[in-house]
Formats: structure tokens, sequence, C-alpha cells
């Protein structure tokens, strides 16, 4: 039983360790990717096409929303002339 013990105690170490090492190699990914990013053109190209998206949505939205109220006018004008 103290052995099973002892055994439990080195596995969970080892997989801290690994743990450990996992952690600190995302860091480091992490890192290296936006250092890649910062030196290329990669983040200007994205705000870009996130700014290109925004302002399609933002007019589609508008277009949507005008509509929507001609409709309700044209409704409430056919209501009155009845």
């Amino acid at each position: 039983m103290f052995k099973l013990v002892i055994v439990m105690e080195k596995l969970i170490c080892q997989i801290k360790e690994q743990a450990m090492h996992i952690e600190w190699a995302t860091i480091n990914l992490a890192w290296i990717t936006w250092t890649w990013a910062m030196f290329s053109s990669v983040i200007t190209w994205g705000l870009g096409v996130i700014g290109a998206i925004t302002l399609i949505w933002f007019n589609i939205e508008r277009a949507l929303t005008a509509r929507k109220e001609r409709e309700l006018l044209k409704n409430k004008n056919n209501g009155q002339e009845k």
C-alpha cells in the first residue's frame, strides 16, 4: 500500500511537470505568434477586414430599419384612408 502511494505521488509530480512544460510552450508560442503578427502586416489587414465587415453590417442594419419604418408608415397611412 505504501509503495502504491509513492508511485502515485511520483506520477502526480510528473503530470504537474508536464503541465508546466505545456503551459510554458503555449506562452512561448503565443509570444512568437504575436511578434510575427506585429512585424508583418497581419494586424493591419485584420483590422481592415474587421472595419469593413462592421461598416457593411451597419449599412445593412440601417437599410433594414428604414424599410421597416417605411412599411409601418405605409400601413399607418393605409389605415387612415379607409
